[in-house]
């Protein structure tokens, strides 16, 4: 049945299978141009991008999750689109991947390949209401699998096909960047809710917790939205500063790197 849940065995083999085939293209690529890479790399988002789609059209006639989300006060009876669309912090990033390797802009060479691989791995993690304990065969499950999992090894291609390598630097003005890319999901969702165009839209999870259990504690300290998000700032820094550290190890030879502009 490949039944998929955080931690089980089918959940495990995913994510080996994303580090094993990372490993391999990698080899694979370490002696071609730069430009192919870049090329590489924004073709695979572009090609998740139209997957995502795909996936939630699956969404869009699955009566099982429609009904989930229901009896969890988290959607209306209509199945809504605006509801779907790839702006949370665990796949807004099949949007800005190809962006970041192009531009070479640090501050979001930062959140795409530092910042965004935790978001998607956090969805992972905690998958929403009917993504875990169902078999992996499902369309909307092997959707939700395959494009989170696309995003966190799209956002960590970019340093190990070695066109990006973050520094310490990089930090303060990424959280920064960061901050700045929260603050405008939030006004998107505030104008989404005031015209009533969809009253549910909580992108970023900026609008309320919507169950997650860390959020929730976070909300419980500071019951106001947008502002209980701050304290997800320490977290990201601290995940930062550990991610560079680790990268840092083993040091990018300067002859394969893509220089990045600030």
């Amino acid at each position: 049945m490949l039944i998929i849940s955080p931690f089980n065995p089918v959940w495990f083999g995913c994510l080996i299978g994303g580090f094993a085939a990372l490993g391999i293209a990698t080899r694979l690529v370490r002696s071609t141009s730069a430009r192919f890479r870049e090329n590489l790399i924004a073709g695979a988002m572009i090609f998740t991008f139209i997957c995502f789609w795909i996936y939630k059209y699956s969404v869009s006639i699955d009566m099982e999750y429609l009904q989930l989300r229901q009896e969890a006060g988290l959607a209306d009876e209509q199945f809504s689109w605006w509801l779907e669309l790839c702006l949370h912090l665990c796949n807004i990033n099949m949007i800005l991947i190809p962006f970041a390797v192009k531009l070479k802009k640090r501050g979001l060479l930062f959140i795409t390949s530092v910042i965004g691989p935790l978001g998607a791995l956090a969805a992972l993690l905690m998958p929403g209401i009917g993504f875990a304990g169902y078999s992996l065969l499902t369309g909307r499950v092997l959707g939700f699998y395959f494009t989170h999992l696309m995003v966190l090894f799209g956002g960590l291609s970019v340093i190990a096909f070695d066109l990006y390598t973050p520094s310490l630097c990089d930090v303060p003005k990424g959280l920064a960047s960061l901050f700045l890319l929260n603050f405008v999901i939030f006004l998107f969702n505030i104008t989404v809710r005031s015209t009533g165009i969809e009253t549910h839209a909580n992108y970023f999870y900026n609008m309320e917790p919507e169950g997650n259990p860390i959020l929730e504690l976070f909300y419980s300290w500071l019951p106001v939205p947008f502002l209980y998000t701050v304290f997800l700032l320490p977290i990201a820094a601290a995940w930062s500063y550990l991610f560079i550290w680790m990268v840092n190890r083993h040091p990018i030879p300067e002859a394969t790197r893509l220089p990045a502009k600030p």
